[in-house]
């Protein structure tokens, strides 16, 4: 077979029947504000450690809610937990809380 500099890239689709989501049941059950998380993305906006590397708390978030346990370590260790994103959010979701409760979460799921 001929090789043209293509190749295929690996399924991104997350099936959802098949993750455990008991890990960030418990978390929403602690911050209860982020069921009103509508991904608007203003604490990505004024994120500091966003503005120096990759982090992003709108894609952490949405690591969280996928399952996607792995990405979501690397993510959480990012975060400076300043406070800015819980200042802007036009739905007051305490996302220091959040951002915090995640870093216990990353914790508790190393080996």
């Amino acid at each position: 077979m001929k090789e043209f500099g293509f190749q295929k890239q690996k399924d991104r689709q997350t099936d959802l029947d098949q993750i455990d989501l008991s890990q960030i049941a418990s978390v929403l059950q602690i911050v209860d504000s982020w069921k009103r998380c509508i991904g608007c993305g203003s604490c990505a906006a004024v994120c500091t450690a966003g503005q120096f590397s990759s982090f992003n708390p709108r894609r952490t978030q949405m690591l969280a809610r996928q399952g996607c346990y792995s990405t979501l370590a690397l993510e959480v260790a990012k975060c400076q937990l300043c406070g800015k994103c819980r200042l802007v959010c036009p739905r007051d979701v305490d996302t220091r809380k959040l951002m915090h409760e995640l870093k216990q979460l990353q914790i508790s799921l190393l080996p």
